[in-house]
């Protein structure tokens, strides 16, 4: 009997099949990974969403505020420019919206969106502070204070 050279395709078959079984652990594995990293996107997406309506919504506080007042959630601030805001939460778009008025508060000038994907806004103030809580769709709530002292 002589020797062999090369595989039987006995043997060419078994390490194809071994081979292809690695391959679809690996692609199991692959899409797994990928499923989660789109989820954690979403999330840290929706937490930047939060914190940044927060920067937006100090900003719009602190720029020429000179009363501030909080009714049903609605946050509205009376500038020393004459120009009237209110913040508010539009629980249909699930959107945190900023509405410009004029000097009387009768006419909407404009209205921009400062915040999307929050599932609910809760504003109270007390005294000289205002508190603001903000959660976003996965439920995780951020909670703020600022001072609202009025300028004479």
């Amino acid at each position: 009997m002589g020797i062999k050279k090369g595989f039987t395709l006995i043997e060419l078959i078994v390490a194809i099949a071994i081979a292809s079984i690695m391959l679809s652990f690996q692609c199991i594995i692959f899409v797994k990974h990928l499923n989660t990293y789109s989820k954690d996107i979403k999330v840290i997406r929706d937490r930047s969403y939060c914190n940044q309506s927060f920067i937006i919504i100090e900003n719009l506080i602190y720029d020429g505020m000179k009363e501030i007042n909080v009714e049903n959630n609605d946050i509205k601030i009376v500038c020393s420019t004459g120009e009237n805001k209110r913040i508010r939460f539009a629980s249909t778009t699930k959107k945190i919206l900023v509405d410009y008025y004029d000097k009387y508060g009768n006419t909407i000038k404009a209205s921009n969106v400062v915040g999307t994907n929050i599932s609910k806004m809760e504003a109270t103030k007390k005294d000289n502070v205002l508190y603001l809580s903000i959660t976003n769709k996965e439920g995780e709530t951020v909670n703020r204070c600022f001072g609202v002292k009025k300028i004479y």
